[in-house]
Formats: structure tokens, sequence, C-alpha cells
């Protein structure tokens, strides 16, 4: 616990809840090193997210894989936010990462059907440049 004191009033506790994450969770100095894990759990989702969600598009289709990744993007969203320690936001933000990976490719396949379907009625005379 650590005192603090404000003007006008008497010495008062804060609890770890109270006070940064990275004070409450020990990140600065010796433990700096878990800040750097947790950004890079995120990029190795992401990878593993686009190998497993890029199959499984393939042979479920992309609207399905869309609409889940979609709902455990918003799970591991919320409960990112209610982790208690480093190693659980870490994993935490891991499958947010492989959820992201699945939402990421589904939307550029459809923008490139949808674009491609747009071009071949006619509606739209535009070059596209690959």
């Amino acid at each position: 616990m650590v005192i603090s004191t404000h003007a006008n009033t008497t010495p008062t506790q804060l609890h770890a809840e109270h006070l940064p994450m990275r004070c409450a969770w020990s990140l600065v100095c010796d433990s700096a090193w878990k800040v750097h894990i947790a950004k890079f759990s995120l990029l190795v989702g992401s990878i593993f997210g686009y190998l497993v969600f890029g199959v499984l598009a393939d042979w479920f289709g992309r609207h399905p894989v869309l609409i889940i990744s979609v709902l455990f993007m918003l799970v591991f969203g919320l409960s990112v936010a209610f982790s208690v320690n480093v190693p659980m936001f870490s994993t935490l933000r891991f499958f947010e990462g492989f959820c992201l990976a699945g939402i990421t490719l589904s939307l550029y396949v459809l923008r490139q059907v949808l674009q491609h379907c747009v071009l071949m009625r006619g509606g739209m005379h535009v070059a596209v440049v690959v």
C-alpha cells in the first residue's frame, strides 16, 4: 500500500487498483521487459491467426469466419481490460491478435470480391492498379 497526502485531508491509503498499471504490476526498471512481451504477443497471435483463419475461411467460408472472429474479439477485448496480471494480459492479447487476423483477412477478401463484382457490372469505370 502507498500512503498519500492530499491538501486539507488526512493521509489515505491507496490500494493497488487505484495505481497505474505499470506501478501496480511492477512494470518498471527490472520488469520493463514484460511490456515488450505483451506487445509482441499481439503480433505472434496475428501470425498464427492468419494461418489458422485462412484455412478455416477456405473450408467454411469468409462470412462464418468473420462473425466468429468479431464475437471472439469482443470477448477477448473486454476481458483484456479486466486482466489482473501480466501473463493473463499477454495471453489475452495473443488471442486478441489471433481474432484480429480473422477479421482483417475476411474483410480484405470481401473488399476484393465486392470491387470485382462492381467492375464486372460496369457500374464504375475505374482503372484498378494491383
